[in-house]
């Protein structure tokens, strides 16, 4: 995996306490199993350092393919999100404290590993948490279309009754 990282340290002493960041991550750097990237990933996000924490807040977008759970068809859509974290400092508990008190419930909140952030690792985290978990090519799609050849003959009972559910809804 190749990595962005971000020294604080450094952005300290350059007394850089905002800098905004636009970078693009290839797909094959996020070693994403579950879906297809298809294009680079676009991020933008700014970084502020507050005393001993950080927050980085921004957003992502990029094109995947999915395969459809009821038609099983791939399908390209667009796929983007949105995060914020606090970042603070694992060795001063006071940072910790603060951490958990702040901001929604949807702001995550993780320790500065030795200065640094790691910037592509917290994106691939971010996309594999928002990703799609029964994706579906369309709401008219109406799944595998050779289902009707399918009949309650040779089928476990188990399925009968599920099956007339899909034949009657069509």
């Amino acid at each position: 995996m190749i990595f962005l990282i971000i020294n604080i340290e450094k952005l300290k002493q350059e007394n850089k306490n905002s800098v905004d960041y636009d970078i693009e991550i290839m797909p094959e750097e996020l070693e994403i199993k579950d879906i297809k990237v298809l294009k680079p990933v676009k991020v933008e996000f700014s970084l502020k350092i507050y005393g001993e924490e950080v927050i980085v807040k921004g957003n992502y977008k990029t094109e995947v393919e999915y395969q459809c759970v009821r038609c099983l068809e791939n399908f390209k859509t667009d796929f983007k999100g949105k995060f914020e974290t606090l970042f603070y400092n694992e060795e001063n508990k006071e940072d910790e404290e603060t951490a958990e008190s702040y901001g929604e419930g949807d702001v995550f909140r993780e320790p500065i590993e030795n200065g640094k952030i790691n910037i592509v690792e917290f994106v691939r985290e971010n996309m594999l948490v928002e990703m799609e978990q029964y994706p579906i090519c369309s709401e008219d799609c109406s799944g595998v279309e050779n289902f009707q050849e399918y009949d309650n003959k040779g089928i476990a009972p188990r399925w009968h009754q599920l099956i007339n559910i899909i034949k009657d809804n069509k």
